[in-house]
């Protein structure tokens, strides 16, 4: 079955669309010390020009494929177009438009009209169409080797089994009717995979902090000096602030990994679906089963991003540790200073 650049996830598009690129320009690009080099470049995402949408029209992408992938193209485009389009231009505006006149085979205003004719009529195969082919030949079908190529840089075992996924889809023969149920199953999964937040995961014993605190708090019970009794209510609230972020990163933690393993889970099933059509020649088609594994990894990417906003909500608009302010009152003409608690 065929897949292409924007079935799979965004990095793997991205990586895979402008080594394309590269190597299409300048075949010597294929070297692994110029691949470094190509994908080392930074990423740039914005809204799209108006040659860039003229050119990825024809192509199936989203608005936020499109706006990941194309700026990194299009600087390379431009430049080719023009060139192209000044060479030719040139070229042939000796011999079609400068000559004749120099020659005096046509007047200044014929000349003039040549000129802005030629112009015109060269613009749309050097600004549109030669960047439309080149981006239709980056996004032609997957090969095997592009997607072993990601296996070995595969940080964690869901992005194995994800790329394991992947290259079982391209060798397996999938009847017609079953592809685009397929294909939807691998976007969902990769979307629900680019989705997932990075976790550090921290063992900290909140209830070591919680105890911390109530010792603190004892303590500034039992202190005579006001200054210090504050200082030490301070410190507990801050411990017992700490041992509250603590609760919600280990919540946080346990809700990532379970959908991890949620993913996991519907790549395992989808693999099994696909075993289905070579063990039975492809004869019956689950598209049901096909379909709800699609919407389950929508669901668990859309999960996912809720997750990671609520939790920068949280780090955003969590109360900030109330500190004393300490100010210097001017009492007398001997400048006594005065340390007032607000």
């Amino acid at each position: 079955m065929n897949l292409y650049p924007q079935d799979l996830r965004e990095d793997y598009h991205w990586e895979i669309v402008v080594f394309r690129d590269a190597t299409d320009v300048i075949p010597q690009n294929k070297t692994p010390q110029n691949k470094a080099n190509i994908l080392g470049r930074p990423r740039v995402r914005r809204p799209l020009s108006l040659l860039e949408k003229i050119w990825s029209s024809k192509l199936s992408l989203n608005r936020p494929q499109r706006e990941a992938v194309l700026p990194s193209l299009s600087a390379g485009t431009l430049f080719i177009a023009w060139a192209g389009y000044v060479l030719l231009l040139g070229f042939l505006g000796m011999g079609i438009v400068v000559l004749p006149y120099l020659l005096q085979k046509t007047t200044a205003l014929q000349a003039v009209l040549l000129a802005a004719l030629l112009s015109g009529t060269l613009f749309y195969p050097n600004f549109i169409g030669s960047p439309r082919s080149s981006l239709k030949r980056c996004y032609k079908a997957l090969t095997l080797s592009e997607i072993e190529g990601f296996v070995p840089r595969a940080q964690n075992d869901l992005e194995r089994a994800y790329l394991t996924l992947v290259r079982s889809t391209v060798l397996q023969t999938v009847p017609e009717e079953a592809e685009e149920d397929v294909r939807a199953a691998i976007v969902s999964l990769g979307e629900a995979i680019d989705a997932l937040p990075l976790i550090n995961p921290t063992q900290t014993d909140t209830s070591l902090l919680r105890g911390e605190a109530a010792a603190l708090k004892a303590q500034a019970a039992l202190e005579a000096d006001t200054v210090i009794a504050d200082s030490l209510s301070y410190q507990a609230e801050a411990v017992l602030r700490r041992a509250d972020a603590a609760d919600r990163s280990a919540q946080y933690g346990r809700r990532i990994t379970a959908l991890r393993r949620e993913i996991a889970a519907q790549i395992a099933a989808v693999q099994e679906e696909l075993s289905t059509f070579s063990s039975n020649g492809g004869a019956t088609v689950d598209r049901a089963a096909l379909s709800h594994l699609a919407e389950s990894a929508r669901r668990v990417a859309a999960i996912s991003v809720s997750a990671t906003n609520a939790r920068a909500e949280l780090d955003r608009f969590s109360p900030e540790i109330s500190r004393p302010r300490i100010t210097l009152v001017e009492e007398s003409p001997v400048q006594n200073l005065q340390v007032t608690i607000k």
